[in-house]
């Protein structure tokens, strides 16, 4: 759902806006919004949303977390000039960054399922945000997930060069958050970009 959110989002705001598409963007939105939870911890979405049954938190992963949807809310708000949608993405993915034991979840340096994903959700968000205080506290969080994940690059003894769950991808966002730009638009894939 999130990367079809993305998806809308980025053509309305290259130059592609029509009602059909906002339209699909604020009822894909709408239906986001039906399945967030706050608590204590912070905003966050399911992983999965199924008939019957009591929805849980996911790791925050980019593939089915809070960051990835986190960063698909942003682009939506900024899309549909929704400050509200913009700031409360901002906010679920800062309350991410700034627990730890979300974080701990997350035992693996890969993009997809784990902390590389999560890095380069941060940064993109860090970087689109158009709220410079924001903007400044999620690039405060950069480098010390950075730091985190270079560690368990240097350590990382499963070998994998893959790009969504080795080491080709979690080398690509420690090198994206430490020189503050991408080496390519690598991550559009992602639909981050």
């Amino acid at each position: 759902m999130s990367a079809v959110i993305a998806l809308l989002a980025y053509a309305i705001l290259h130059g592609y806006d029509t009602p059909a598409a906002r339209t699909a963007l604020t009822a894909l939105c709408d239906w986001t919004d039906n399945h967030r939870h706050d608590d204590p911890a912070g905003t966050w979405w399911p992983g999965y949303v199924t008939p019957d049954a009591t929805p849980r938190r996911h790791r925050p992963s980019w593939c089915y977390g809070t960051p990835g949807i986190a960063r698909a809310q942003q682009l939506a708000g900024l899309a549909l000039h929704d400050e509200a949608r913009h700031e409360q993405a901002e906010t679920a993915l800062l309350a991410v960054l700034s627990d730890e034991s979300q974080r701990d979840r997350l035992p693996d340096i890969g993009l997809c399922h784990s902390k590389a994903g999560l890095l380069q959700s941060a940064y993109r968000m860090a970087t689109g945000s158009t709220n410079p205080h924001r903007s400044a506290q999620l690039t405060a969080q950069l480098p010390g997930l950075a730091t985190e994940l270079s560690s368990q690059l240097a350590t990382d003894t499963c070998g994998d060069p893959e790009l969504m769950n080795g080491a080709a991808g979690a080398a690509l966002a420690v090198h994206t958050a430490t020189t503050g730009r991408p080496a390519t638009g690598w991550d559009a894939f992602l639909a981050l970009t």
